[in-house]
């Protein structure tokens, strides 16, 4: 009896472990085709390029910026681990590109093309309403929901968070600029970032420039809310601007031109200490 019941036993073994291989081997396959060319011979920053390079019009995240680092080195790991574990995706873009030369657009086809072997919702803002009725007549948008407005408005962000319901896994902030713009935003949006969702804040190289100041009379800039939130990660203290780092934010990550920033789960063992 106790030979059969180990037998048994064996038996069930081999069987989680053969369920286990075949998953491995599904997930695997469901690589896009893109990522499955180039995985044996590109970094996950490499990846990333090669794959905006690919498309019309190249995003200017690729060539004007460098923004490959941060997003190959946190967005793709992000999407393949979601993928391997059944979870879909909310993703949001501040800025469908409606001021660039190439026009808008570009970087809706890099999210779709990364995303299109997951499981997702794709939102867009944009707040040159004209812009984004004629991207729908040409078909730029198809599958892609839109939120129009100001982003230096609270009040149109909250109500972008009413129509989307919120709790996105990744924002990016590729919109005005302007540093209440990006402020007003960040406060808003973060609280509606999910546990473990990443947030991206693109070109803080014009942070001091008079172009793109804080015209809500508070004289914000950015790069010193991020350095202090940073200090008080570290450190424990409060430099430069004595304004307490939001709640959840877990690590801040800046390379040039641009910051990323992740918030708590509660779930990750071993992470770092949240704020």
């Amino acid at each position: 009896m106790q030979g059969s019941a180990r037998r048994l036993r064996n038996t069930r073994f081999n069987e989680s472990i053969n369920n286990v291989h075949s998953l491995e081997r599904l997930h695997s396959n469901r690589l896009n085709d893109v990522e499955r060319l180039h995985s044996n011979r590109l970094n996950d920053v490499e990846l990333f390029f090669s794959i905006a390079n690919k498309l019309r019009p190249i995003s200017d995240k690729v060539t004007k910026h460098k923004y490959s680092e941060s997003y190959g080195t946190f967005l793709l790991p992000f999407i393949r681990r979601r993928r391997l574990m059944h979870l879909g995706i909310k993703f949001l873009e501040i800025g469908l590109g409606c001021d660039m030369n190439y026009g808008p657009g570009s970087s809706v086809k890099i999210w779709k093309e990364l995303l299109r072997d997951t499981d997702h919702e794709l939102w867009e803002a944009e707040i040159d309403n004209l812009c984004v009725d004629q991207s729908r007549q040409k078909g730029l948008l198809d599958g892609i929901n839109v939120l129009v407005g100001d982003q230096r408005n609270t009040t149109v962000l909250k109500e972008w968070l009413s129509i989307s319901k919120g709790q996105f896994n990744i924002i990016i902030d590729d919109g005005g600029h302007a540093q209440d713009q990006i402020y007003n935003s960040f406060m808003t949006l973060w609280p509606a970032l999910a546990p473990g969702g990443l947030y991206f804040i693109e070109d803080l190289q014009v942070c001091r420039l008079s172009d793109w100041k804080d015209e809500s009379g508070n004289n914000r800039v950015m790069m010193d809310l991020i350095h202090s939130w940073n200090e008080q990660l570290v450190t424990g203290r409060t430099i430069i601007v004595d304004e307490k780092i939001p709640k959840g934010v877990r690590w801040i990550f800046c390379q040039s031109e641009m910051c990323v920033i992740a918030k708590c789960d509660e779930n990750v063992l071993h992470a770092s200490r949240c704020s």
